[in-house]
């Protein structure tokens, strides 16, 4: 009776060494890829129009996020990584039968199959819509290609009905990551990022010369930085291109130089981005109070063009805008920028600097 009972346990524990065998392994460091755009194009788009929108969106996604996964016995950690900031996810291991395990702030997960399927809530408060809903419930569905070199995740998050679909590759170490990370990330990027109005509305009728904006991303921080001149000497100023070039008048007289003296400003804007999702909500939404790394932010400002002007590290001072009832009050640094001789066709740059003399951003851009 023994003798023939052994085959069967032998088979028996065969088939559990296969099993447990075939649970694949998601540890590891993966680099996300960049999503592709949802932008269409419209009847009326151009080509500059929509590579222009392409840009902004691209910038609010900010660097590529680097996840660390490692895979436990009993649970799945995570750590996201985007622009030196990190945030640390664990998700309790349950069986694949399991239906009641509880789902809190720390998460569930569970393996089926070779898919892992892992499930979070989130809080979302929205202040100027008290109607949606604070908490989203989110769900993942972990899957690794046969060579475990990319790692697919779909994202289901209610009750807003949103799907997104994102793709790891993965790295050889986290170091490689991180320099990889660097290279496409617009800190130490010079940029000037416009939504696509036409050029004469950007002065015409506003005392304000735009010259553009920087988007600095921390998971689900971001910080939008724009930068304008300002002065009555703006307001009435017209641009046009010209067989010869950009070509600027007032009052019908052509005018090719700046004032002795202008006035910079650079206003700072910080948004809810999840990375969950990061939709009109999301914008739609009161800024948040500015962190107090970003109250004494430095300013390095340069012209070039006709000529090259090394201004250094321009004092800067923070100020609110003066009608806090309308809606909350925005934060900007104003200062004084010597712009003698100076061509309006030429290019100011400000790079933007922390308190310790970090750069968080580098906006460079002409009128």
């Amino acid at each position: 009776m023994r003798w023939r009972l052994f085959p069967s346990v032998l088979l028996l524990f065969a088939s559990s060494f296969l099993a447990a065998q075939n649970v694949p392994d998601f540890s590891g460091v993966y680099l996300q890829n960049p999503k592709k755009t949802g932008l269409r194009p419209g009847k009326n788009s151009t080509v500059q129009h929509i590579q222009a929108l392409e840009e902004v969106e691209q910038a609010f996604e900010g660097p590529p996020l680097i996840l660390v996964v490692t895979q436990k016995s009993d649970a799945i950690e995570t750590t996201k990584i985007q622009n030196g900031t990190q945030d640390i996810g664990y998700y309790r291991l349950t069986s694949s039968n399991s239906k009641k395990a509880r789902l809190d702030s720390v998460g569930r997960a569970k393996l089926k199959n070779r898919t892992l399927l892992i499930e979070y809530t989130a809080n979302r408060p929205f202040e100027e819509l008290p109607l949606l809903p604070t908490i989203e419930k989110i769900e993942e569905k972990w899957e690794l290609s046969p060579d475990a070199s990319l790692l697919t995740i779909r994202r289901s998050i209610s009750p807003f009905s949103v799907s997104e679909l994102d793709t790891f590759v993965r790295q050889a170490s986290l170091d490689s990551a991180l320099a990889r990370a660097s290279e496409v990330s617009l800190v130490n990027k010079c940029v000037c990022l416009r939504l696509p109005f036409p050029a004469n509305a950007r002065t015409k009728d506003w005392d304000e010369a735009e010259l553009g904006f920087t988007v600095y991303r921390q998971l689900n921080t971001c910080v939008l930085f724009d930068a304008g001149l300002w002065g009555g000497f703006f307001k009435g100023l017209e641009r046009s291109e010209t067989p010869n070039g950009t070509q600027f008048r007032k009052s019908g007289q052509v005018v090719s130089e700046f004032p002795s003296d202008g006035v910079l400003e650079v206003t700072v804007k910080v948004h809810d981005c999840p990375q969950e999702t990061f939709s009109a909500l999301s914008m739609i939404t009161s800024p948040s109070t500015l962190p107090p790394e970003l109250l004494g932010l430095r300013f390095r400002v340069k012209w070039t063009g006709s000529a090259t002007r090394d201004l250094g590290e321009v004092e800067s001072e923070l100020l609110s805008e003066p009608w806090p009832e309308l809606r909350p009050a925005e934060k900007f640094f104003r200062m004084q920028i010597p712009s003698k001789d100076v061509r309006l066709t030429d290019t100011l740059e400000v790079r933007i600097l922390t308190k310790t003399g970090n750069q968080v951003g580098c906006i460079k851009g002409r009128i």
